[in-house]
């Protein structure tokens, strides 16, 4: 198989999203790379200006976007400028994660259902070590 059919928009698409989906129970730091990964992949994309109309024409995707709307608004009534940018940004996957996903290619029922193992398999094994860390601490001061 040549690299070129392995390295495509698609495919990193759902890189992006099996890392996301795996990094959810396990690290924030993934979970930021796997952010970067699908929005980089949006942004780079020539057909970005068709996607922008075909969010528009999403109203599910337009009124999760809104939530971040609103909280931009609530800037009117804040005194406390430093916390309230720091808000909005911690809050950037409200407004760029519906943009992604609703103008991305649909995924087909075998990719779903290997996105749901990969997360299933992700919060065992985040259980499994987080058990045992806290059973080593617990050791540790007995």
């Amino acid at each position: 198989m040549e690299i070129n059919t392995l390295i495509n928009r698609k495919n990193i698409y759902l890189f992006g999203l099996f890392l996301m989906v795996t990094a959810l129970p396990l690290s924030r730091f993934m979970m930021s790379v796997a952010g970067i990964v699908l929005a980089l992949n949006w942004l780079l994309d020539p057909r970005v200006l068709n996607k922008f109309k075909t969010f528009t024409r999403n109203k599910a995707a337009a009124i999760v976007v809104s939530l971040y709307l609103l909280h931009v608004a609530g800037l009117l009534w804040t005194t406390d400028f430093d916390y309230a940018l720091k808000d909005l940004r911690t809050k950037i996957p409200i407004l760029a994660l519906p943009i992604i996903f609703s103008t991305s290619p649909k995924l087909t029922r075998r990719q779903f259902h290997n996105l749901l193992l990969f997360f299933i398999a992700a919060n065992l094994v985040g259980s499994f070590f987080r058990k045992r860390m806290r059973k080593r601490r617990i050791q540790r001061f007995c």
